[in-house]
């Protein structure tokens, strides 16, 4: 994509340099037109290759704490809408993903959560790690569940999240914990096989309609949501 767009915009400089300065039989009005188009040309090209940096890609964050300074992205562009926000993650930032369902009678819950945080940036979270997660499941018979969970240390226990068009997917590698999205947001499923806490299911969020975002910009709303624990 890159390397496309970047012989586009030189065979479109050098057409303009060459053709427009050397055709001297051009009137006036036509040179003026044929300007018109080849900075339409230019705008749009660059407009692609500064936004495909939204589009597929692969992150690995190892579990270890940065004192860098991190950088938001607050401005939302043409995809890669669930994908990381924040780079590098330090000791201060907070990113996560979170899943949650509940029965339709409100008696049963749970919740997932996957976190890019340190216990300083996130103060609800364990100490000793950079990359966490943790589940929250009610039962109806008022029975509460709470199981948080570190990555190991280091590369050992990196997380990964891969941006595919609006959606996502990640792994948080040690822990047992993933998620995968499709690129349109239409499903996500969170699976789970984590003998340390001795659970093992999943859950699977099917959206049912679309909604917008920002005006323009298309999303989804998730809803039925299918839950099995093993």
């Amino acid at each position: 994509m890159y390397k496309s767009s970047l012989i586009f915009i030189l065979n479109i400089l050098y057409y303009y340099k060459v053709g427009h300065f050397s055709d001297t039989r051009l009137s006036g009005c036509t040179r003026k037109k044929k300007e018109r188009l080849i900075v339409v040309g230019l705008i749009l090209t660059t407009w692609c290759v500064l936004f495909q940096a939204d589009g597929s890609k692969t992150i690995v964050v190892p579990n270890y704490f940065v004192t860098a300074p991190s950088y938001s992205k607050l401005v939302s562009g043409v995809s890669g809408l669930d994908g990381p926000k924040i780079r590098p993650n330090n000791v201060t930032s907070f990113e996560w993903w979170y899943f949650d369902a509940v029965s339709e009678d409100g008696l049963t819950s749970v919740v997932i959560a996957f976190y890019l945080a340190t216990d300083l940036g996130f103060p609800l979270l364990g100490p000793g790690s950079a990359i966490s997660v943790d589940i929250f499941v009610s039962f109806d018979d008022g029975t509460i569940l709470f199981y948080p969970l570190n990555n190991l240390p280091g590369y050992a226990g990196s997380a990964t999240v891969v941006t595919d068009g609006d959606g996502s997917s990640g792994c948080w590698a040690s822990t047992g914990f993933r998620w995968t999205g499709t690129g349109n947001m239409s499903q996500y499923v969170v699976s789970i096989n984590s003998p340390s806490l001795g659970i093992k299911g999943s859950l699977t969020l099917d959206s049912v309609r679309s909604i917008k975002f920002c005006s323009h910009f298309q999303t989804t709303k998730f809803s039925h949501p299918i839950i099995t624990i093993g």
